[in-house]
């Protein structure tokens, strides 16, 4: 058996899952027309817990929710709001082997939309 086919010194070795990469991942997402001018919906992303390649520790698994609601005055305005992570959720969004980068925290926005 050769050893460098089975084995990776740096990365996973041969046959493991790639690290940073979780088991279950995904996203549902809808919207609905309230009413012919405003419409709302949303969503929720989730991540089952994550390991970096050749570590011990683990990050959590995690779900945010994200909510949008839109106003259209007529063809050529509109106005559209999104609230990202809603419950401000603590996770981490990027691992890596000696640290990680948390992801973003709650957000608001806000679009105008002007079409000429």
């Amino acid at each position: 058996m050769d050893v460098a086919a089975s084995t990776a010194g740096v990365g996973n070795r041969v046959g493991d899952r790639p690290g940073l990469t979780p088991v279950h991942s995904g996203t549902v997402w809808t919207t609905y027309q309230l009413t012919p001018k405003f419409r709302f919906g949303g969503g929720i992303n989730f991540r089952s817990a994550q390991t970096p390649a050749n570590q011990l520790y683990e990050a959590p698994a995690y779900s945010t929710v994200d909510l949008m609601a839109e106003y259209k005055f007529d063809d050529r305005w509109s106005v559209k709001a999104n609230l990202i992570n809603a419950g401000d959720v603590y996770y981490a969004a990027d691992l890596y082997q000696g640290h990680y980068i948390p992801g973003s925290g709650r957000n608001f926005q806000v679009n105008v939309t002007a079409r000429f």
